[in-house]
Parts: C-alpha cells; sequence; structure tokens
C-alpha cells in the first residue's frame, strides 16, 4: 500500500516529463522533415537547372556514332516539323547521321539508356529545349 501511495504521489511529475519527451520527440521529427524537403528540393533544383552528368560519364557515350546533343537535335527538329518516320530518318541524315541503320540504332539505344534514369532524362531534356529547330 505504501509503494501505491508513493506511485501515485510520484505519477504528476513522470506524466509531465512523458509530454516532455513526446513534445522533444515531435520537434525533432518536424525538423527531420524539415530538413528532408529541404534536401529534395535542392536536388529537384538541381536537376532542372542545367547539365547533370559530367562529361566522360559512360551513360553519354554516343550510340552508332549519334551523340546525346545530335540526338536532341534531331528529335527536337523532327517534333517541330511534325515529321512521320521517313522524315525523321531524313532530318537524322541532313544532320550529319552516317546511315539510316545508325539512326534506328542511335533512337532505340537512347530511348533504352534514358528509361529509368532520371538524370539522363533530364540531360536529354535540357539539350532539347536548348537545340535550334
Amino acid at each position: 500500500m505504501k509503494d501505491m501511495k508513493t506511485m501515485v504521489g510520484a505519477a504528476p511529475g513522470l506524466i509531465e516529463q512523458a509530454n516532455q519527451l513526446q513534445a522533444q520527440a515531435q520537434q525533432m521529427q518536424a525538423a527531420n522533415q524539415a530538413q528532408a524537403s529541404r534536401s529534395d528540393a535542392a536536388h529537384a533544383e538541381a536537376m532542372m537547372a542545367g547539365t547533370t552528368i559530367p562529361a566522360g560519364d559512360p551513360r553519354l557515350e554516343p550510340i552508332a556514332g549519334v551523340t546525346l546533343e545530335k540526338y536532341a537535335e534531331v528529335s527536337k527538329a523532327a517534333a517541330l516539323q511534325g515529321a512521320d518516320e521517313a522524315g525523321l530518318v531524313g532530318l537524322a541524315l541532313a544532320r550529319g547521321v552516317e546511315s539510316p541503320e545508325a539512326w534506328t540504332e542511335a533512337y532505340q539505344g537512347w530511348n533504352a539508356r534514358m528509361q529509368g534514369d532520371m538524370q539522363l532524362a533530364t540531360q536529354f531534356g535540357h539539350l532539347y529545349q536548348a537545340a535550334p529547330g
């Protein structure tokens, strides 16, 4: 009985301590969430700011002699002109791609390489926007 009386007497202090610990945990969680949001925003901003892949990265190796820059240039010209498949090949040849087969290989290769690689796709998007029409 005496132990129960002591425990009941200590309860208000223990409850206050538990409330303070809970408040501290909530503050830490909010600070961590804010930091994560700032980090995500900074990463997204960097991705959208411009070139995201350094020169020499193996993902930028040309496919069938077609660089990502050339691929973006031909793609943009085709989109602006509403080119069909034959027109697309013609545009590629007119812009220095060596053969229809090389363009087909590059077209398929770049699309496959960008699939699931947001950084490479973002780089393509920047190059596409900057490409002449």
